[in-house]
């Protein structure tokens, strides 16, 4: 049993906050807060510091995966109630506002495999027509990343050749991505690009680099810089993950000192549990604020208490779900064991 690292939690909270405020000044007249700075944008950096700690935190949970039948299960159970939960309530929605169960026009009813695996959003590119509500394109990529990561984990541990290979075969793949793509995907959201982030979050993990106040300082620095400083604007694809590393080494380094605090420490805590939901809600959300054009032409310090105010209702909204995904598994859970028990003497009454 590996030890909880409280920062962690810390470093989650601010990337999903961060998500929320992307969209949330996308959504509104007047961008507000800014998401876009010098080099990067506040929503893809804050999607890359996701994957970074998605894979800080696989590389430190798992030593090794005996039963790949066991680890897919688990990675079901952790991704899809939910996201089936959100996306049911608001097809259902769409299906009474439109009355028709394929309200995208005839011949669409092949593209809800799409939608039941979760690839919708992340293929909307190429089926503009899928029953995309829910998930993002985070989705579809972290599935993906999810599926790819026991072969990694062996090639991470296998031995030091086999961690090169892991290491450069992702970098050159990420490279060819964006200087030679082969899909009209937005590059930063390729799974080349997922990868490196990906497996930056190895590294951060393997090394411990946070916990050294050198190196959150430095991280800082170059997070600040990547901010504020105008680089030269063709090399978006390495400032993204660059100040995604640099983020998460400064929130883990600062998470550290914050988390001393129990009342923050609960609070990480809560928001990080609630941080997948988050996800697959806020858009929604704030879609819903601004749909009716109500709040478009606020001024800042109106539209600021609205941030406040969403953000709040988001991580209602996602507790709720936390609740209802936690008794669907509770029950089904209860049922699988009673089955169980069932077999068991059945088995024992036959033998």
């Amino acid at each position: 049993m590996h030890k909880k690292i409280e920062e962690l939690d810390f470093a989650r909270v601010i990337a999903a906050l961060g998500v929320v405020i992307a969209h949330f000044s996308s959504a509104n007249q007047r961008k507000f807060p800014t998401a876009e700075y010098a080099n990067v944008s506040l929503g893809a950096l804050s999607v890359s510091c996701f994957f970074i700690i998605c894979g800080f935190v696989l590389f430190y949970s798992y030593d090794s995966i005996p039963s790949l039948l066991t680890y897919y299960k688990k990675q079901w159970w952790r991704l899809f109630p939910e996201f089936y939960i959100v996306w049911v309530v608001f097809y259902l929605e769409r299906v009474f506002q439109t009355g028709s169960f394929l309200y995208n026009g005839e011949g669409t009813a092949r593209y809800f495999l799409l939608s039941l695996t979760g690839f919708d959003g992340y293929l909307a590119y190429a089926y503009p027509k899928v029953y995309y509500i829910t998930g993002e394109w985070f989705l579809g990529a972290m599935i993906i990343i999810r599926m790819l990561f026991p072969l990694l984990l062996w090639m991470m541990k296998k031995c030091s050749f086999t961690q090169v290979l892991a290491l450069g075969g992702v970098l050159v793949m990420y490279a060819a991505s964006f200087m030679h793509p082969l899909t009209e995907m937005y590059r930063l959201r390729t799974v080349p690009y997922c990868l490196l982030s990906f497996m930056a979050g190895w590294e951060i993990q393997k090394t411990g680099v946070w916990k050294d106040p050198r190196a959150v300082f430095v991280s800082l620095t170059g997070l600040i810089i990547l901010i504020f400083v105008k680089l030269p604007s063709y090399a978006v694809e390495i400032y993204t993950p660059a100040a995604g590393i640099c983020t998460v080494v400064a929130m883990l380094g600062l998470g550290r000192q914050v988390c001393r605090v129990r009342i923050m420490r609960t609070l990480c805590a809560a928001g990080s549990r609630l941080s997948y939901n988050i996800f697959l809600l806020q858009h929604i959300i704030i879609y819903k604020v601004f749909s009716t054009g109500s709040f478009r032409g606020l001024g800042r310090k109106k539209l600021l208490f609205l941030l406040l105010f969403t953000t709040a209702v988001i991580c209602l909204y996602a507790w709720g779900l936390e609740i209802v995904a936690g008794r669907i598994r509770g029950a089904l859970s209860a049922k699988s064991y009673r089955s169980e028990g069932n077999d068991k003497k059945n088995t024992a009454s036959t033998g």
